[in-house]
Order: structure tokens, then C-alpha cells, then sequence
């Protein structure tokens, strides 16, 4: 008799330690809808709430539902199988989720309730797809979960974060659903935790002071957590005290701004309502506590922010005539001024001893190298020291030694030293470099990248990285070569006869038609 495939209920069960699955706990590929991509769990519900625009579904998508709907609720199990994973084959069920819902409450009537129900459990415990789950959860916040069996059902699914969002809208139709959130979100770590968050209440203290130390702490991006966080977690308030803050307190405050400070992903400072009242109380907490070497960070963080909104504010005004006010009350003078004193109270705190201090010593431990650069603060001895004693971990800060003529041919000593050369192969393939396989032509793409047209004394490194097996750093390469010429107004052939001989053999095999025609202009074939 042939085996049942294991459903993903019982492959998560399998899996659960106490009431948690392990750290490193993924779905299984095979189970995945994305096609060859891996994403991570809970990845593609995320850009769909984050990053999509979500426009009307096709007209076909309503004949789908009903479809379904309509097969499930008639009891046909195999029909309403093939009816349900035809409409998750064709749409995301976080897409049709508000139009299925609607469908039935809409139709109830007409609807068997029973025979839903029990195939959304069906659905939930039995099926080997993640979008047939999440339909079947979906569909049970039509019912009363808030029993004792379906409750374990769904504590149990919402902590894969594959399944959370869907878990978490079931629990909020129970009777204690905040204190039940409050739970769930401590045992998630990914795009579970970040949707728990939109949600749970600081209903009490307990609550509040979780979500300022732990809400923004989530594996994919603090940015997605940190409005919310600094919201729910009474950030302006605590800043607004005339105390001292605690010692934990002032660094969980700390990484909330930070995490807002970077907007790449989501909203993050610009939605905060008064940021320039927020950023002084927070400089004048500062003041009266112990820095640490995140502290400057952030500090710097917000001396170039500041310094950004107040440049935009006088060069509106210079096009405008408008002198606009800074997003804060109680701060007296325009904008550009108050943004200019926050950034100039910024730069005081970095310029003191104090914190010269706690960047060497960060450096040092390899931390805090940019804030170095940007301090003054000399840094190149020590980063030269950490590529030398552990070359597998900091050979990317050749980055930051390669623009300084002082040190830049003690790294490519030190990479002709450390680099295995006869291990790089001279066969030009169309390898992205993904992987451990590939980590030494990683190491030196690093150096590539960093080097830039100064490549006048590294002309044996090229003639080893120019027929490369990996696309990148041929690239890499090219892109030296086409820097050196421009720089020294001068053909390749005229810089180095022994480089053009190289890249004249290496375009004949290599297979990119892009890369290829690259070659032929440095080569003056075009």
C-alpha cells in the first residue's frame, strides 16, 4: 500500500521541543510554492504586506472561490481537494484571504457551516501545502477556536512563521487574546514575531517593557519592528522624563532609534510625529549616561541624519523663501537651526575622550571601523593586525585599508600570502559564487571591489582573477582594468603587454556575451 505523505501538522509536531520549534526550523522546500527560489519562512506573505501594491484580483478569482467554496461546503473531500488546491495554485492565499472570507459570510445561507468547518481542519492538520494551511486557517475565523483542542491546533501552527499571521487572526476572536499574543510572540523569531507585533496590546507593564527590550529583535530586519516598537514600548515618554534613564532602559531606547534611523525597508524617523523633540531628549540622556560603543554609533546615526535635515531645510528655503518650522514643539527657532543644534550637540558627544576611547579599544576587536573613518580616529594598524591574524574572517576590511597608498601594498601582500593561487581555476564559467565552494573567490572579489582603478602593482593578481570561474569577480576584474586605463589615459596594451595577451585568450572562451564585449573594447577590438 503506498504511503501517505507526511502532512506539514505532523511534520511540525515532529519537530516541536516543548513549545517552540528548534532555532533552526524551516519548512521543507518541497513544500514551498516559490518555485526553485528558497525564501525564508514567512518571507513572501512579508513583501506582500510590506513591498506590493495590492490592486483588484482577476475577475476569474471570484468564480474560483465560489468554486471552491461551493465544493467544501457540499462535503465533496476530493472535489473540494482539487477546487481548493486549484485557487492556491493560482493566488497567494494572503492575496485572497479578505475575498474568501467575504464569500462565505456573504453566502452563509446557502452554506453548510459544518461540513466548512471541518474541512478547514481538514485543511490545517491533513494537507502537505503551506498555501492549503493557510486557506484552512484563514477560513476558521469564521468559527468559535477559542476551545481546547483547536486552540492547541493553532497555538501549535502559528509558531512557524510561515503560518503566524494566520494564526494570530484566529486568536484574536478569543477571550484572551492579547495575553495569548504576548505568549506567541516570545517563542517566533522572524516574520512571525514582526506580524505579533502589529497586533499585541501593551496592555500591561509587563507587556510595555517586553516590547521596548525584545519587540524590534527579530531575524530578518529590526527596521520592520521599529515604529511599532518605539510606539508600543512608550519611547517619547521615556525620553520625555526629566530622570535618568536605566542603564538597559537607555539602551533598548537606543536601538529602537537606530533601527528607525534606518528607513531602507519601511517608515521609520519620518513617521515619528515630533523627531526632532525625540532626538534632543534622547542627546540629553546622553549626556548623563555611560556610553558604549553602540551608543556612538547611534550618535554618529544621528549627527548625519540631523545634519541631512537641516541641508534639505536651508536649501528649501533658499528655493522657497519658506522658512519651515522642525516636526517638534516646544523647540524655539526654524527648522534648519534646530535640526543644525541637534547635530552640533551630536558632534560634541563624539568628540570627547571618552568616546575616542571606545573606539579604539572597538576597533581593535574589529567593531566601529567606520565610525573611526569618519572620527578621525586612526584605524589602519589595527585593521591591517586583524587581516593578519585572522585573514578568513576580516579580509574584507581590505575595503577600508586599499584607498590608503600607506597600506594598500601591504594588503596585496598580504592576499598574495594568504590566497591559495594554484586553487584558482583558469577556466571562465557562468558560476554566480554562491556557496562555501566559492569562498575564495569571494575573498577576492573583496579585494577587487576595494581596489578600484589602483591596480598598477597588482598586475599578477589580475592575470589570475581575469579568467576566473565566477561571473563576479571577471566582472570585478574587468572593471579595474577599465578604471586603470581611464585614470592613465592610456590603451591596456600601452599599460601592460602581458595583461592584453591574457584578456585576448581568456574573451576568446569566455561565455558571457556581455562580459565578452567588455573585453573586446579594453582590447580595442571596438
Amino acid at each position: 500500500m503506498e504511503n501517505k505523505k507526511q502532512s506539514i501538522y505532523e511534520y511540525m509536531a515532529s519537530q516541536l521541543k516543548g513549545n517552540e520549534l528548534p532555532e533552526d526550523f524551516s519548512l521543507p522546500q518541497e513544500w514551498a510554492s516559490s518555485g526553485p527560489l528558497k525564501w525564508t519562512d514567512g518571507a513572501m506573505d512579508g513583501i506582500y504586506i510590506y513591498h506590493t501594491a495590492h490592486g483588484r484580483l482577476p475577475e476569474e478569482s471570484e468564480k474560483d472561490i465560489e468554486k471552491a467554496v461551493k465544493a467544501a461546503s457540499a462535503g465533496l473531500g476530493a472535489d473540494a481537494d482539487r477546487a481548493f488546491q486549484e485557487l492556491t495554485g493560482k493566488y497567494q492565499a494572503i492575496a485572497i484571504m479578505d475575498a474568501l472570507l467575504d464569500y462565505v459570510a456573504e453566502h452563509q445561507d446557502e452554506l453548510d457551516a459544518g461540513n466548512i468547518y471541518r474541512f478547514a481542519i481538514h485543511l490545517i492538520v491533513e494537507s502537505d501545502d503551506r498555501e492549503q494551511v493557510k486557506a484552512g486557517l484563514t477560513l476558521m475565523q469564521l468559527f468559535d477556536t477559542d476551545v481546547d483542542v483547536l486552540r492547541d491546533i493553532i497555538r501549535s501552527m502559528g509558531l512557524a512563521d510561515e503560518f503566524t499571521l494566520y494564526s494570530m487572526l484566529d486568536i484574536l476572536h478569543w477571550e484572551h487574546a492579547n495575553e495569548e499574543l504576548f505568549d506567541l510572540i516570545k517563542h517566533v523569531h522572524g516574520w512571525g514575531r514582526i506580524h505579533l507585533l502589529e497586533r499585541l496590546q501593551p496592555e500591561t507593564e509587563e507587556i510595555r517593557e517586553w516590547i521596548l527590550a525584545e519587540g524590534i529583535h527579530n531575524r530578518i530586519m529590526p527596521e520592520y519592528s521599529a515604529l511599532t516598537a518605539f510606539e508600543k514600548g512608550g519611547v517619547e515618554e521615556l525620553l520625555a522624563s526629566s530622570t535618568k534613564l536605566p542603564a538597559r532602559t537607555f539602551a533598548s531606547v537606543g536601538e529602537i532609534l537606530g533601527a528607525l534611523l534606518d528607513e531602507s525597508a519601511v517608515t521609520g524617523i519620518s513617521g515619528v510625529e515630533s523627531a526632532a523633540g525625540v532626538l534632543l531628549h534622547y542627546l540629553e540622556q546622553a549626556e548623563r549616561q555611560t556610553l558604549a560603543i553602540d551608543d556612538y554609533k547611534l550618535l554618529s546615526k544621528i549627527f548625519y541624519y540631523t545634519t541631512a535635515q537641516a541641508k534639505d531645510l536651508s536649501e528649501e528655503k533658499d528655493s522657497t523663501g519658506a522658512d519651515r518650522a522642525a516636526d517638534t514643539a516646544g523647540l524655539a527657532g526654524s527648522g534648519a537651526y534646530i535640526w543644525n543644534s541637534l547635530s552640533d550637540k551630536a558632534l560634541r558627544l563624539l568628540r570627547t575622550g571618552e568616546a575616542e576611547a571606545a573606539v579604539k579599544a572597538a576597533v581593535r576587536k574589529g567593531d566601529a571601523v567606520e565610525l573611526a573613518m569618519a572620527l578621525g580616529i586612526p584605524y589602519e594598524k589595527d585593521v591591517f593586525m586583524l587581516m593578519q591574524k585572522d585573514f578568513d574572517r576580516y579580509y574584507g576590511y581590505c575595503a577600508y585599508l586599499m584607498n590608503s597608498p600607506a597600506w594598500s601594498e601591504a594588503v596585496l601582500d598580504l592576499y598574495r600570502k594568504k590566497i591559495p593561487w594554484d586553487s584558482v581555476e583558469d577556466d571562465p564559467r557562468e558560476e554566480t559564487g554562491l556557496g562555501e565552494a566559492f569562498a575564495l573567490y569571494t575573498k577576492l572579489d573583496a579585494l577587487l571591489q576595494s581596489m578600484k582603478g589602483e591596480c598598477r602593482t597588482a598586475g599578477d593578481i589580475l592575470l589570475k582573477t581575469l579568467a576566473a570561474p565566477t561571473i563576479r569577480t571577471r566582472y570585478l576584474t574587468l572593471e579595474c582594468l577599465k578604471a586603470w586605463t581611464a585614470m592613465a589615459g592610456q590603451p591596456l596594451k600601452s599599460l601592460s603587454q602581458r595583461i592584453w595577451d591574457k584578456l585576448q585568450d581568456v574573451a576568446a572562451r569566455e561565455p558571457r556575451a556581455d562580459l565578452k564585449e567588455e573585453m573586446k573594447n579594453l582590447l580595442g577590438d571596438r
